[in-house]
């Protein structure tokens, strides 16, 4: 019989809310449901019938009332930590694309999520922590990702801003840049890979992994439970930092 064991950082001196941002995604619902385990919860994303049970916000950062409505229902609560997920941005490889295209590329991926973060720093307590997910794009270029790259290293710049404007209040600032999350997605693209070129699973994953010194992609849970880490007292004097969670793929400096 194989036991597996799961183990929770105690969040230690948390007693406001923790705000998961596109908790109805699966790497969002991952996280969630670490989290829920021992705190109190307010999650928001686009499918208002997946979390009914929660308190949660229908916020679409496409909409700017949404975003609105998310900040006024804020009201009385306090909030100790903020798991910021942006959608990923993707429409291509070429940088030449429509301005309409990109200004609403940006404001999915990166002024929205950013205006959902500011109607919740009211409400921070006096030991407030952000962690933002991010991808591996912010410190690389992946050529076939263009336009997603500039999004993510926008992102870069953000966490170091943030963690110099918000350090005076004690609100840490850091980021996860994961590489590819294993996620029903991933295992239904490699799956189809594996079909296409004759192969079974096992075979294909070895050739998805080829290029990560250990040889397989993040679990979902590993990543929230990285989350966890920089949600909790464990990580008391970490802020501003970029934590590349990647399997040592990244040949980046």
């Amino acid at each position: 019989m194989k036991w597996t064991f799961l183990f929770f950082l105690p969040l230690c001196c948390f007693s406001g809310a923790i705000v998961v941002t596109c908790a109805t995604g699966e790497l969002g619902g991952a996280i969630a449901k670490n989290l829920s385990a021992d705190h109190q919860l307010i999650l928001t994303g686009r499918n208002t019938d997946k979390l009914k049970d929660q308190v949660f916000f229908y916020v679409d950062y496409n909409n700017p009332a949404s975003i609105e409505a998310f900040g006024k229902g804020l009201e009385g609560e306090k909030i100790d930590g903020f798991v910021l997920i942006a959608p990923r941005p993707n429409f291509g490889s070429s940088l030449f694309q429509d301005e309409a295209d990109w200004l609403k590329l940006f404001q999915s991926t990166f002024t929205g999520p950013l205006e959902t973060l500011k109607k919740a720093l009211p409400h921070f307590s006096d030991r407030g922590k952000i962690v933002i997910l991010n991808g591996t794009t912010s410190v690389q270029l992946i050529p076939e990702l263009g336009p997603g790259c500039v999004v993510r290293r926008m992102w870069t710049a953000c966490l170091k801003a943030l963690s110099h404007q918000l350090g005076p209040r004690n609100i840490h600032v850091n980021m996860i840049s994961p590489g590819i999350v294993l996620t029903d997605h991933h295992i239904r693209r490699i799956q189809r890979l594996a079909e296409a070129n004759g192969i079974d699973f096992d075979e294909q994953m070895a050739l998805d992994t080829v290029n990560i010194p250990l040889r397989r992609h993040v679990d979902p849970n590993e990543v929230a439970q990285t989350v966890r880490f920089l949600l909790s007292d464990q990580s008391n004097f970490i802020s501003g930092t970029n934590l590349l969670l990647d399997g040592g793929a990244t040949l980046a400096y």
